[in-house]
């Protein structure tokens, strides 16, 4: 999980947001939080607290997603180093109304914020209540606290993203669902999990299998029971 600030120099004025690694170079996050000034983004792992540069890969104005692309680190020949952030694992089940649900971001510049709290809804596009399996459910709701610079942050539950957090309306908080996130991603052939150069793919030891196990976040934090 990452903390997003932008910065426009020419006004001299800066908006901030939340995100989250899908593999260890891309980091997604509401299309909103960069929209005004795309060309300065500075991304601030919480792990790390180094500033890096950001770069637009592909946005979907529709359903307020972006994908962000962190300048080089580390060397692409040794699939180690270039896979020093862990990424995020995206669920793919939908969970049941009054799950428990924890948000993670950067809430009015307090980094590493969680917030806990209830899934209440499923709705549609235009903030109507359907049901969890519904082809057309957009956003979730819940009641864990988000508030400005918490947009583009994870949702979890067990310790996997259902949603990225995005607003609220009506005193309730809610996410785009991650139905629409893995159709963002599929569309944009992002990958989701680990980074290898191609020539170590087809022969990699079993050890590798255990750095690719379910690592939800890059911080030392127990969330399987949210």
């Amino acid at each position: 999980v990452i903390e997003i600030n932008l910065s426009d120099v020419i006004q001299n004025n800066i908006n901030a947001g939340s995100g989250f690694f899908v593999n260890s170079r891309t980091i997604i996050t509401n299309y909103h939080v960069i929209k005004k000034n795309s060309e300065n983004i500075k991304i601030i792992p919480f792990t790390d607290q180094k500033e890096y540069k950001g770069k637009v890969v592909t946005c979907d104005k529709n359903n307020d997603l972006v994908a962000i692309e962190i300048e080089a680190y580390g060397s692409f020949n040794d699939a180690r180093a270039s896979n020093t952030f862990k990424h995020c694992n995206l669920s793919e089940t939908s969970p049941d109304i009054n799950s428990d649900v924890l948000a993670i971001g950067n809430p009015n510049n307090r980094p590493f914020s969680l917030s806990m709290g209830t899934l209440e809804k499923y709705l549609n596009i235009d903030l109507e209540k359907i049901n969890k399996d519904q082809i057309d459910s957009h956003y979730i709701q819940h009641d864990a606290e988000i508030t400005h610079g918490s947009s583009g942050g994870p949702l979890y539950h067990k310790g996997w993203i259902i949603g990225v957090n995005t607003g609220g309306y009506n005193n309730k908080s809610i996410a785009i669902n991650n139905i629409k996130l893995k159709k963002f991603l599929d569309n944009s052939e992002i990958i989701n999990g680990t980074l290898y150069p191609w020539w170590v793919l087809s022969d990699l030891p079993s050890s590798w299998e255990l750095y690719n196990e379910d690592d939800t976040t890059s911080v030392t934090l127990d969330i399987s029971k949210f």
